[in-house]
Order: C-alpha cells, then sequence, then structure tokens
C-alpha cells in the first residue's frame, strides 16, 4: 500500500471517529432516579368516626352517648401510640374502638405517630409527631341532625319539601322521607305526638334508618350534616305496588334511588 493510500485510510478512519463522536454527543444521559419523587414530607393525622348500625359518621369534636368511638390513624407508620382520656392504657394499634357511656366534655385524644420513611428527603420534617384533639360527649337529644330541613331531591330542584328529624326521650323519628310518608300514630298504643314517622338511629351529625314506612313502602337512609346547617340525604325507597288497596302492603322489589339536599329552618 502506497504512502498516498494510507494517508486517505488514516483521514477517513480520523472522519469516522470525528463523526461518531459527535453522534453520540448528542444522546442525552439518562438522569439518575430521584429517591424522593414518591415520598412526600410526613404529618401525623388521624380521623374520629361514630359507628350507627352499619355507617361510621366523622366526628370532627362531639359525639352522641352510647356509641362506640374509632380512632383511625391516616397514612402510614412505623408505629403509632394513642393516650385517650385519663386511661392508663396506651393502645398501639393503627385503629381503636371505644365505647362511651358517660357523657363527658373535652376528652383529649393524644396519637403519637412515628415514621422514618422519607426522613433523608426531608430532614427538617420531625419522624416522631403528635397531634391533640378533643371529644365532647353528649345527649341524643342535643345532636347536631335534628331539626326541619327543606330541600329537593336532586333529581327534581323544582319540586321542593320539608324533611323533619325529631326526638323523643328515646328514639328519633324522621317525617316526611319519602315525600308525604309521615308513618302514622296510634293513640291507642300510647304514642305522643313525637312518635310520628319512621323511627331512626341517631349519630351527632347524621342518622341511619332502615325498616318499614309502613303506608309508604320500605325505606333505607342514611343523612348527615355537610355543614352546619344542610342536611344530605341518600336513600333507597321499595313503594307499595297497589296503594289504591290500603290493605294491600306488598313492596316494589326494585328500589328508587334518591338523594335529597336540605337546609335547616330556624
Amino acid at each position: 500500500m502506497t504512502l498516498k493510500y494510507l494517508t486517505r485510510f488514516a483521514l477517513a478512519i480520523v472522519v469516522m471517529g470525528m463523526l461518531l463522536s459527535s453522534k453520540c454527543s448528542k444522546d442525552p444521559i439518562p438522569a439518575a432516579p430521584d429517591p424522593c419523587a414518591d415520598i412526600s414530607p410526613f404529618k401525623a393525622d388521624f380521623v374520629m368516626l361514630e359507628q350507627v348500625s352499619d355507617t361510621a359518621f366523622e366526628v370532627k369534636d362531639t359525639a352522641t352517648v352510647f356509641k362506640f368511638i374509632t380512632f383511625k390513624a391516616i397514612g402510614q407508620y412505623d408505629s403509632v401510640k394513642w393516650e385517650i382520656g385519663n386511661s392508663q392504657n396506651v393502645f398501639k394499634k393503627s385503629s381503636v374502638s371505644l365505647y362511651f357511656n358517660v357523657l363527658e366534655n373535652r376528652i383529649p385524644v393524644k396519637f403519637t405517630g412515628y415514621n422514618t420513611k422519607g426522613a433523608n428527603c426531608f430532614p427538617a420534617t420531625p419522624t416522631v409527631q403528635t397531634v391533640t384533639k378533643y371529644l365532647s360527649i353528649v345527649p341524643e337529644t342535643l345532636a347536631a341532625a335534628i331539626g326541619k330541613f327543606h330541600g329537593y331531591n336532586t333529581d327534581n330542584p323544582a319540586d321542593t319539601f320539608t324533611v323533619t328529624l325529631q326526638r323523643n326521650d328515646y328514639w328519633l323519628f324522621l317525617k316526611n322521607l319519602p315525600k308525604g310518608c309521615n308513618g302514622y300514630i296510634n293513640p291507642s298504643e300510647g304514642y305522643t305526638v313525637y312518635d310520628f314517622g319512621i323511627a331512626a338511629v341517631q349519630a351527632y351529625n347524621g342518622f341511619v334508618s332502615k325498616g318499614g314506612a309502613w303506608r309508604c313502602g320500605e325505606l333505607e337512609a342514611r343523612g348527615y350534616l355537610i355543614n352546619r346547617d344542610t342536611l344530605l340525604i341518600n336513600y333507597k325507597h321499595w313503594p307499595r305496588t297497589n296503594i289504591s288497596d290500603s290493605n294491600d302492603y306488598t313492596y316494589s322489589v326494585t328500589p328508587v334511588f334518591k338523594k335529597f339536599i336540605g337546609i335547616r329552618q330556624r
């Protein structure tokens, strides 16, 4: 091979090397995965729930007597610790349920959460955090979900009516749900004017009613206050199939689902 051809060959190799080098330099270098990408700063918190029938109502700071109250941790923890009221017991499960059968005011509920996950990502965030809330236990007669609420079913906002939640010393009664259904009263059985409606089980912020609406059909309803003066009721109703016959209490096998929203009347 002559010097001329060797020079051309060497030049070709240099040019190819430059082209390859230029191409490689344009390829992005993959970034290293961020170990903190899916981790949020640790924040301890918990919720209180009042158990009524098969429904748990969230408690802000007040619940009614003779109920189980569940204290439930929110989020993931390495471990937890509960100190509730004056009890010497310390609970170390993520969820604790206690029965309250006496009236009490501002019971301290102290929750401590431990979580080291993310400590390297958020070094300024404490890995041990304590949250204290207070719980008052009141008579059912002082429940917030008692009163008259004027509103409508969401499928027909123009058709307004008033739903009443009223109680005597022992029971809560639901009146005018479904619309026009006030239950019945039988004076011979010793009922009072308060016993005119469909029985329900009381929570501080809500209620559950499950059973016969007598002349109106079958009813299953769950209502709760979404704020101080607004009541939302999700209910399903099995109407009577033969309303022309006052002695025929056959109900439809297919329920009608409704949602009622009402504003407290003062």
